[in-house]
């Protein structure tokens, strides 16, 4: 079949050894796209260790797949300083037919643009998505119906931290069961052109509840895209989408602990 990936978990600060497994039981992600538009799925691999790869698997066709990750500039995106892999999502997010790419991490962001002819580029800092999150999900949503993709991007521990140089060890959440200390999650609008613009506060999606995944879709059939956030140490929050004016956080049935 091709497939021989192992992921490697991230080594941290040695002053968090005790609680390192935990820590550093998050990144073993895999996301599905036709990268190269020729009707097969293609697998992104990815790896939470400095100096270990991330994979691409080109879909052959005939059940066999090849890592195309170092010759399409996908590979090597684990570095000291920069950080490490926790996921990816792919979206189009300039309209030209191919299927662009944000590794999300604990660290900064990475926007690679889709070439073509299995070739990637890295847009992060023209695209304006620079920013070191400590990040554990992400989704691409058009939330204000304009035709271009923005990307919502949930944060979990804060942004602050550095795991490989602590300033403090108080990193961990302040309840079991409504915890409000984690990293604050964000959302890119999409301007076009290439570059995004952060209207977390603005569009009222900024929590900081230890989102560890958020999924995007109409839950009150209005017509506007809305966010689930699938929260650690707490309640799940569902924000809708008072047509891509802002978003309301619903308190239908989701206060207890999840």
């Amino acid at each position: 079949m091709g497939i021989g990936f192992v992921h490697h978990g991230p080594t941290l600060d040695p002053n968090v050894d005790n609680i390192a497994p935990l820590i550093g039981s998050l990144g073993a992600a895999v996301s599905v796209a036709d990268v190269n538009n020729d009707g097969w799925p293609d697998l992104y691999f990815t790896n939470s260790r400095f100096g270990y790869p991330n994979a691409l698997y080109l879909n052959r066709g005939n059940g066999t797949f090849e890592d195309v990750a170092s010759a399409a500039g996908l590979a090597d995106v684990n570095r000291p300083g920069e950080g490490v892999s926790m996921g990816a999502v792919w979206g189009d997010y300039d309209n030209d037919g191919l299927e662009d790419l944000l590794i999300y991490k604990w660290g900064y962001l990475q926007l690679f643009k889709n070439m073509g002819n299995l070739h990637f580029v890295d847009v992060t800092a023209s695209a304006g998505l620079r920013q070191w999150m400590n990040a554990n999900g992400a989704v691409w949503v058009d939330y204000d119906r304009d035709g271009l993709l923005d990307l919502y991007v949930a944060g979990y521990y804060r942004s602050d931290i550095d795991f490989w140089h602590l300033k403090t060890t108080r990193i961990m959440e302040n309840s079991f069961e409504f915890a409000t200390n984690g990293g604050k999650n964000r959302l890119f609008h999409n301007l076009g052109h290439g570059r995004f613009e952060d209207v977390t506060d603005r569009m009222g999606v900024g929590s900081t509840r230890w989102t560890l995944a958020v999924a995007a879709a109409d839950f009150n059939g209005d017509g506007w895209p809305d966010l689930f956030l699938a929260n650690d140490y707490g309640p799940e929050e569902l924000y809708l989408n008072d047509h891509g004016r802002r978003f309301i956080l619903s308190r239908v049935g989701l206060e207890g602990d999840s």
